[in-house]
């Protein structure tokens, strides 16, 4: 029996932000597990996953990257119209980035849609 093993690169769960929030405040894995209310097996799991899925060495490396996707996520409530009234297509979104502007809702999904097929497919979409 084969057991599931995280993608590098895939979205963390809800508990495993949980845990990466706990280890970013300073908790130990144990004092984390009992934060969480799981065993310390639990939280074993949770640390190997959020490790493979950040690419991350060491937990510090971990909490680390963490930080720096929230400081990149734009908000939630950014224009869907995009002031500078760009394609709204990927290039768009790479655009914005080196202009070091927050992208625009519409080439922000135009990215998305390329990763998710990208990481379907493992080409380049067209």
């Amino acid at each position: 029996m084969t057991s599931w093993q995280p993608t590098p690169g895939a979205a963390l769960t809800a508990r495993e932000l949980e845990y990466l929030r706990l280890m970013a405040s300073g908790h130990t894995r144990d004092s984390a597990a009992r934060a969480m209310g799981i065993t310390e097996g639990g939280a074993n799991h949770h640390a190997h996953h959020v490790l493979i899925k950040l690419r991350a060495a060491s937990m510090a490396q971990a909490v680390w990257k963490g930080r720096q996707l929230v400081a990149r996520r734009p908000p939630d409530d950014a224009p869907t119209v995009c002031p500078t009234e760009c394609a709204g297509d990927r290039g768009a979104y790479r655009q914005h980035l080196r202009r070091g502007e927050t992208a625009c809702a519409a080439s922000r999904r135009a990215n998305a849609a390329h990763t998710q097929q990208y990481r379907q497919n493992g080409s380049a979409a067209a």
